[in-house]
Protein backbone atom coordinates (compact mmCIF):
# COMPACT_ATOMS: atom_id res chain seq x y z
CA UNK A 1 0.00 0.00 0.00
CA UNK A 2 1.07 3.42 -1.01
CA UNK A 3 3.01 5.36 2.10
CA UNK A 4 0.08 7.83 4.09
CA UNK A 5 0.51 11.54 3.90
CA UNK A 6 1.38 12.11 7.58
CA UNK A 7 -1.80 13.29 9.87
CA UNK A 8 -3.76 12.35 6.78
CA UNK A 9 -5.59 9.54 5.21
CA UNK A 10 -5.39 9.64 2.19
CA UNK A 11 -2.91 7.51 0.11
CA UNK A 12 0.30 9.16 -1.04
CA UNK A 13 -0.61 8.54 -4.91
CA UNK A 14 -4.43 9.35 -4.42
CA UNK A 15 -2.86 12.92 -2.71
CA UNK A 16 -1.10 13.97 -5.59
CA UNK A 17 -3.61 13.01 -8.53
CA UNK A 18 -6.52 15.07 -6.54
CA UNK A 19 -3.80 17.66 -6.61
CA UNK A 20 -3.39 17.60 -10.29
CA UNK A 21 -6.77 17.06 -11.76
CA UNK A 22 -7.67 19.50 -9.41
CA UNK A 23 -5.12 22.19 -11.40
CA UNK A 24 -5.93 20.90 -14.61
CA UNK A 25 -9.87 21.92 -14.52
CA UNK A 26 -12.19 24.37 -13.11
CA UNK A 27 -15.80 25.46 -12.84
CA UNK A 28 -17.24 27.93 -14.60
CA UNK A 29 -20.70 29.68 -13.35
CA UNK A 30 -22.13 31.67 -15.76
CA UNK A 31 -25.24 33.95 -14.60
CA UNK A 32 -28.08 34.82 -17.97
CA UNK A 33 -29.81 37.91 -18.01
CA UNK A 34 -32.84 36.32 -15.61
CA UNK A 35 -30.42 35.62 -12.57
CA UNK A 36 -30.12 31.85 -13.66
CA UNK A 37 -26.54 30.59 -13.30
CA UNK A 38 -25.44 27.39 -14.80
CA UNK A 39 -22.26 25.63 -14.10
CA UNK A 40 -19.64 23.95 -17.10
CA UNK A 41 -16.16 22.56 -16.52
CA UNK A 42 -13.56 23.89 -18.65
CA UNK A 43 -10.20 21.37 -19.04
CA UNK A 44 -7.35 23.95 -18.71
CA UNK A 45 -3.80 23.42 -17.31
CA UNK A 46 -2.91 27.09 -16.98
CA UNK A 47 -3.06 27.01 -13.00
CA UNK A 48 -0.60 23.79 -12.62
CA UNK A 49 2.33 24.57 -15.15
CA UNK A 50 2.14 28.24 -14.53
CA UNK A 51 4.19 29.33 -11.66
CA UNK A 52 3.60 33.01 -11.89
CA UNK A 53 -0.20 33.95 -12.50
CA UNK A 54 -1.73 36.48 -14.34
CA UNK A 55 -4.47 38.75 -13.36
CA UNK A 56 -5.51 39.25 -17.06
CA UNK A 57 -5.91 35.63 -17.16
CA UNK A 58 -8.21 35.17 -14.11
CA UNK A 59 -10.21 38.16 -15.34
CA UNK A 60 -11.40 35.72 -18.53
CA UNK A 61 -13.27 33.22 -16.07
CA UNK A 62 -16.84 34.72 -15.76
CA UNK A 63 -16.24 33.75 -12.24
CA UNK A 64 -14.44 36.91 -11.57
CA UNK A 65 -15.01 39.26 -14.12
CA UNK A 66 -16.79 41.60 -11.63
CA UNK A 67 -13.59 41.52 -9.15
CA UNK A 68 -11.97 41.97 -11.88
CA UNK A 69 -13.30 45.14 -13.22
CA UNK A 70 -12.37 46.13 -9.73
CA UNK A 71 -8.79 46.10 -9.59
CA UNK A 72 -7.56 49.41 -9.36
CA UNK A 73 -4.22 49.52 -7.35
CA UNK A 74 -3.53 45.53 -8.01
CA UNK A 75 -0.28 44.06 -9.15
CA UNK A 76 -0.68 42.19 -12.20
CA UNK A 77 0.98 38.54 -11.18
CA UNK A 78 1.50 36.51 -8.01
CA UNK A 79 4.97 34.61 -7.99
CA UNK A 80 4.71 30.96 -6.41
CA UNK A 81 8.52 30.60 -6.45
CA UNK A 82 9.39 27.31 -4.46
CA UNK A 83 12.01 25.55 -5.99
CA UNK A 84 10.28 22.24 -5.10
CA UNK A 85 7.98 21.67 -7.67
CA UNK A 86 6.11 19.47 -4.97
CA UNK A 87 5.67 22.11 -2.57
CA UNK A 88 4.66 24.82 -5.12
CA UNK A 89 2.49 22.16 -6.66
CA UNK A 90 0.78 22.27 -3.06
CA UNK A 91 0.63 26.02 -2.43
CA UNK A 92 -1.26 26.65 -5.98
CA UNK A 93 -3.61 23.89 -5.07
CA UNK A 94 -4.49 26.21 -1.66
CA UNK A 95 -4.69 29.45 -3.73
CA UNK A 96 -6.65 27.80 -6.56
CA UNK A 97 -9.45 26.29 -4.14
CA UNK A 98 -9.61 29.52 -2.21
CA UNK A 99 -9.95 31.41 -4.63
CA UNK A 100 -13.15 29.43 -6.26
CA UNK A 101 -14.69 28.37 -3.19
CA UNK A 102 -14.60 32.45 -2.96
CA UNK A 103 -13.06 32.39 0.74
CA UNK A 104 -10.84 34.17 -1.15
CA UNK A 105 -10.82 37.24 -3.89
CA UNK A 106 -8.65 38.32 -6.34
CA UNK A 107 -7.67 41.87 -3.81
CA UNK A 108 -6.71 39.35 -1.28
CA UNK A 109 -4.24 37.16 -3.67
CA UNK A 110 -3.08 40.10 -5.62
CA UNK A 111 -2.45 42.64 -3.25
CA UNK A 112 -3.36 41.32 0.90
CA UNK A 113 -0.90 38.32 1.31
CA UNK A 114 1.29 38.31 -1.82
CA UNK A 115 4.36 39.60 0.23
CA UNK A 116 3.59 37.01 2.65
CA UNK A 117 3.68 34.49 0.05
CA UNK A 118 6.95 35.61 -1.24
CA UNK A 119 8.26 35.25 2.02
CA UNK A 120 7.06 31.66 2.54
CA UNK A 121 9.01 30.89 -0.53
CA UNK A 122 11.94 32.24 0.29
CA UNK A 123 11.80 30.69 4.17
CA UNK A 124 10.69 26.89 2.32
CA UNK A 125 13.77 27.45 -0.06
CA UNK A 126 15.96 28.39 2.64
CA UNK A 127 15.35 25.84 5.00
CA UNK A 128 13.50 22.98 3.35
CA UNK A 129 14.38 23.15 -0.59
CA UNK A 130 13.89 18.87 -0.39
CA UNK A 131 10.51 18.68 1.77
CA UNK A 132 8.23 15.85 -0.20
CA UNK A 133 5.12 17.62 0.89
CA UNK A 134 4.40 20.48 3.25
CA UNK A 135 2.33 18.15 5.02
CA UNK A 136 5.77 16.55 6.62
CA UNK A 137 6.19 19.39 8.69
CA UNK A 138 5.80 19.68 12.53
CA UNK A 139 3.47 22.60 11.84
CA UNK A 140 3.78 23.23 15.40
CA UNK A 141 7.61 22.91 15.54
CA UNK A 142 7.79 25.17 12.29
CA UNK A 143 5.61 27.60 13.30
CA UNK A 144 7.74 28.71 16.36
CA UNK A 145 11.04 28.70 13.23
CA UNK A 146 8.77 30.72 10.90
CA UNK A 147 8.18 33.51 13.48
CA UNK A 148 12.08 33.39 14.54
CA UNK A 149 13.22 33.93 11.15
CA UNK A 150 10.63 36.47 10.43
CA UNK A 151 12.08 38.55 13.08
CA UNK A 152 15.08 37.59 11.84
CA UNK A 153 14.05 39.54 8.46
CA UNK A 154 12.16 42.60 10.52
CA UNK A 155 9.06 41.63 10.40
CA UNK A 156 6.59 42.26 12.27
CA UNK A 157 4.65 38.71 13.99
CA UNK A 158 2.20 40.35 16.50
CA UNK A 159 0.70 43.19 17.74
CA UNK A 160 -1.77 44.18 20.75
CA UNK A 161 -5.60 43.48 19.95
CA UNK A 162 -8.36 44.33 22.04
CA UNK A 163 -11.25 42.23 22.52
CA UNK A 164 -14.20 43.10 24.72
CA UNK A 165 -12.17 45.90 26.51
CA UNK A 166 -9.22 43.27 27.49
CA UNK A 167 -5.37 43.40 25.71
CA UNK A 168 -4.04 40.28 23.89
CA UNK A 169 -1.48 39.52 21.87
CA UNK A 170 -2.39 38.49 18.66
CA UNK A 171 -0.68 37.52 15.43
CA UNK A 172 -0.25 39.51 12.29
CA UNK A 173 -1.07 38.44 8.97
CA UNK A 174 2.54 37.10 8.01
CA UNK A 175 2.85 35.33 11.44
CA UNK A 176 -0.70 33.18 10.62
CA UNK A 177 0.92 32.49 6.99
CA UNK A 178 2.16 29.10 6.94
CA UNK A 179 -0.25 27.81 9.27
CA UNK A 180 -3.19 28.76 7.45
CA UNK A 181 -1.65 27.56 4.14
CA UNK A 182 -0.60 23.94 6.34
CA UNK A 183 -4.21 23.67 7.42
CA UNK A 184 -5.73 24.50 4.50
CA UNK A 185 -4.26 21.47 2.20
CA UNK A 186 -4.45 19.54 5.36
CA UNK A 187 -8.37 20.31 5.02
CA UNK A 188 -8.72 19.94 1.76
CA UNK A 189 -6.46 16.76 1.30
CA UNK A 190 -9.03 15.49 4.48
CA UNK A 191 -10.86 12.58 3.03
CA UNK A 192 -12.50 11.59 6.39
CA UNK A 193 -16.27 12.30 7.33
CA UNK A 194 -16.78 15.42 8.57
CA UNK A 195 -17.89 14.08 12.12
CA UNK A 196 -14.30 12.19 12.60
CA UNK A 197 -11.94 15.40 11.73
CA UNK A 198 -10.87 17.75 14.77
CA UNK A 199 -12.02 21.00 12.72
CA UNK A 200 -15.98 21.09 11.28
CA UNK A 201 -16.80 22.98 9.04
CA UNK A 202 -21.01 23.93 9.52
CA UNK A 203 -21.37 24.47 5.53
CA UNK A 204 -20.25 20.72 4.72
CA UNK A 205 -22.57 19.38 8.07
CA UNK A 206 -25.28 21.56 6.19
CA UNK A 207 -25.20 19.95 3.02
CA UNK A 208 -24.56 16.51 4.38
CA UNK A 209 -26.93 16.59 7.22
CA UNK A 210 -28.76 19.77 7.22
CA UNK A 211 -27.50 21.77 10.01
CA UNK A 212 -29.25 25.07 10.43
CA UNK A 213 -26.74 27.50 10.58
CA UNK A 214 -26.56 31.51 9.81
CA UNK A 215 -25.02 32.07 6.58
CA UNK A 216 -24.29 35.58 7.11
CA UNK A 217 -21.82 34.92 9.80
CA UNK A 218 -18.08 34.26 8.43
CA UNK A 219 -17.88 32.01 11.80
CA UNK A 220 -17.89 28.33 9.94
CA UNK A 221 -15.89 26.44 11.70
CA UNK A 222 -15.47 24.69 15.19
CA UNK A 223 -12.32 23.43 16.42
CA UNK A 224 -11.65 20.09 18.97
CA UNK A 225 -7.89 20.02 18.30
CA UNK A 226 -6.99 22.21 21.48
CA UNK A 227 -8.48 19.07 23.87
CA UNK A 228 -5.16 17.73 25.35
CA UNK A 229 -7.46 14.58 26.38
CA UNK A 230 -8.21 13.08 23.39
CA UNK A 231 -10.83 10.29 24.78
CA UNK A 232 -12.89 13.33 26.64
CA UNK A 233 -12.48 14.90 22.70
CA UNK A 234 -13.88 11.88 20.86
CA UNK A 235 -17.09 11.60 23.66
CA UNK A 236 -17.66 15.01 23.83
CA UNK A 237 -17.85 15.09 19.50
CA UNK A 238 -19.99 12.19 19.66
CA UNK A 239 -22.32 14.37 21.98
CA UNK A 240 -22.21 17.65 20.39
CA UNK A 241 -22.61 15.48 17.23
CA UNK A 242 -26.00 13.77 18.83
CA UNK A 243 -27.32 17.21 19.84
CA UNK A 244 -26.97 18.64 16.37
CA UNK A 245 -28.07 15.74 14.79
CA UNK A 246 -31.08 15.38 16.74
CA UNK A 247 -31.83 19.20 16.80
CA UNK A 248 -33.25 19.07 20.00
CA UNK A 249 -33.21 22.84 21.27
CA UNK A 250 -29.40 22.91 20.17
CA UNK A 251 -28.29 24.90 17.06
CA UNK A 252 -24.81 25.76 15.98
CA UNK A 253 -25.20 29.27 17.42
CA UNK A 254 -25.84 27.63 20.60
CA UNK A 255 -22.40 25.52 20.10
CA UNK A 256 -20.24 28.53 18.84
CA UNK A 257 -21.09 30.38 22.42
CA UNK A 258 -20.19 26.98 24.24
CA UNK A 259 -17.33 27.44 22.19
CA UNK A 260 -16.20 30.45 23.57
CA UNK A 261 -17.64 30.31 27.12
CA UNK A 262 -16.12 27.12 27.75
CA UNK A 263 -12.16 25.93 26.34
CA UNK A 264 -12.37 25.74 22.62
CA UNK A 265 -11.14 29.22 22.16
Amino acid sequence: MDKIIPNNLIPKSEYWDLIASTLSTYEVKDISNGGKVTRRIVNDDYFSVNNIWNIHELGKIPNFEEQYNKRKGIVNNIYFNCVNANVNMEIKFVYYNQIFSERWGIRTIFKSISGSLRKLAEYLNERHPNLTSLLDLDINKEQKLWTFWLNGKGEKTSYIKKIRGEEIVARTEIDGFLARIYNTLFQLTDIRHEWEKDRWDVRVLNKKYGIDFNESTSGHRIDFSNIENKNFSKTFKEYIKDRLISGKNFTWVQFEVMEHTLFLS
